[in-house]
C-alpha cells in the first residue's frame, strides 16, 4: 500500500513519518491527501493508512508520537481533517470521532465504530458533506 501510494500525487513526503530508535526504524505513520466530495465542492482533507509500530516498541509511546507529530504537520500544512478506518478504542484519545456524527461518508463499507474524523481546526468540518475521495492507490483494485 505505502509503495502505491508513493507514486500518486497523493503523497507528501513530509507527511510519511518515521520513528527510529538507535538509527533502527520502529514506527511509520502515513497520510495522504483526499477530498471529501459533495454536490458542489471538494474539500482537501487527509487519509491516515497505515500507521505501524514494531511490536517490541508498542505500548511504549512510539504510535503517539508519530500521530501527534502528524497532526501537527498537517496543521502546518494547512489542512483541516483526518479520515480514518481504525481501531476506535486507540484513536479517541486522540480526539477523532465517528465519522457517523458527520454528513461524510466512506466509498466502501467497514465497521461503522471504525470510521473515524479529526477535525483539527474547531469549524473545519462546518458545513461539510460527501463521500470521502481516496488517492487512486489507496484501495487495492
Amino acid at each position: 500500500m505505502v509503495d502505491r501510494l508513493r507514486r500518486t500525487d497523493a503523497f507528501l513526503a513530509t507527511l510519511s513519518l518515521l520513528a527510529e530508535v538507535e538509527g533502527g526504524a520502529v514506527g511509520h505513520l502515513l497520510l495522504t491527501r483526499a477530498h471529501i466530495r459533495g454536490q458542489d465542492a471538494a474539500v482537501p482533507t487527509l487519509a491516515l493508512a497505515p500507521l505501524s509500530v514494531v511490536p517490541d516498541y508498542q505500548g511504549r509511546g512510539v504510535g503517539r508520537g508519530l500521530v501527534e507529530a502528524a497532526h501537527a504537520q498537517a496543521l502546518v500544512l494547512g489542512f483541516g481533517s483526518i479520515v480514518l478506518v481504525g481501531i476506535a478504542n486507540y484513536y479517541a484519545r486522540f480526539g477523532y470521532e465517528p465519522l457517523s456524527r458527520y454528513r461524510i461518508t466512506l466509498p466502501f463499507s467497514a465497521p461503522e465504530r471504525d470510521c473515524m474524523i479529526l477535525p483539527l481546526r474547531p469549524d473545519a468540518l462546518s458545513g461539510v458533506t460527501g463521500v470521502v475521495e481516496y488517492a487512486a492507490g489507496w484501495i487495492n483494485h
